[in-house]
């Protein structure tokens, strides 16, 4: 058998390449984040959270609510971080909101800590 030799490619002339395709291989999809039933409680607080900050203005990005939840899903206590946000109109908008959350029952208290975001 005899190779053949390539033809010679006339210089400006577009030679067509064939190569194979290369197979598209599909990544699985990230697994979705399950909330915690904490989380799912203080979501539901999520439109009387957002009009505290209409009304006293948005929360800095670094913000956090820590809520310490008793045995019968009641908050115990309720502390936004940055300390200063705690006491300013907006953190006591945002507590007594979250103070009258339910939270679920747990055999012993819980420390929920969460960024907090005004939308």
């Amino acid at each position: 058998m005899v190779a053949e030799a390539p033809k010679p490619v006339t210089p400006g002339s577009a030679a067509v390449v064939e190569e194979p395709a290369k197979p598209v291989v599909a990544k699985p999809a990230p697994k979705p984040r399950k909330s915690s039933p904490y989380d799912d409680a203080i979501q539901a607080n999520r439109g009387r959270i957002a009009k505290c900050a209409q009304e006293h203005g948005a929360p800095p990005p670094s913000a956090r609510v820590v809520i310490d939840v008793t045995t019968t899903g009641k908050a115990k206590t309720i502390t936004l971080e940055p300390r200063d946000l705690d006491s300013s109109p907006l953190g006591t908008c945002v507590k007594n909101v979250l103070a009258g959350a339910r939270y679920p029952s747990a055999p012993a208290e819980m420390r929920v800590s969460v960024a907090l975001k005004a939308s």
